[in-house]
């Protein structure tokens, strides 16, 4: 199973759903499941920033720099799509490049089983916050999350550069905490 290690905030808020596309200096071939490792870098200024703070305070369960999870494994989304970032941006700096069909969104199922609606991909305030949560400037390339599980317990491992494959132990645990999240999403 491949892996991309990102720092944090990063990684919890694609976890989350609330930032659907990450950017990156490059392209990947790779479709599918991807194992998303949250790295032991925390960028502590994001907290400073308004669309952060809402997202990243403004719940029942804040997460803040003391309580983000780090080195390990917290969710296992689907990628979907990359597309280069500069060929996309409308007029009002929305990601404009041709997605999926109005409507088709994101949803994350959570530890509890319970599975939650996230923002719509071609839905303005959803472009707005992945503008904002990321550098979508031309030369890079956006890579479109959909789907996907949060972990109920991060599965410690070391991360690496790039896409890269999960030890085979490590992927036999984080596929064991997706089957859970499946059994009690039907309890």
């Amino acid at each position: 199973m491949k892996a991309l290690t990102m720092h944090q905030p990063w990684a919890t808020l694609l976890a989350l759903g609330e930032k659907t596309i990450e950017t990156r200096s490059w392209d990947t071939k790779h479709r599918g499941l991807v194992a998303i490792h949250a790295g032991k870098k925390i960028d502590r200024s994001v907290w400073k920033l308004p669309e952060f703070r809402d997202v990243l305070l403004d719940r029942d369960d804040p997460i803040t720099p003391q309580n983000i999870q780090t080195g390990g494994v917290i969710a296992l989304l689907g990628l979907v799509r990359t597309v280069p970032t500069g060929e996309g941006l409308d007029a009002r700096g929305l990601l404009a490049v041709p997605r999926f069909k109005t409507g088709c969104g994101v949803s994350r199922r959570e530890p509890s089983g319970k599975t939650r609606g996230i923002l719509a991909w071609n839905n303005p305030a959803a472009d707005r916050r992945d503008r904002a949560f990321g550098d979508l400037s031309p030369g890079r390339f956006a890579w479109m999350f959909s789907g996907g599980d949060i972990l109920a317990e991060t599965v410690p491992c070391k991360g690496l550069q790039r896409l890269w494959n999960l030890p085979p132990a490590v992927e036999v645990v984080v596929l064991q905490s997706v089957v859970i999240n499946e059994l009690r999403s039907k309890a």
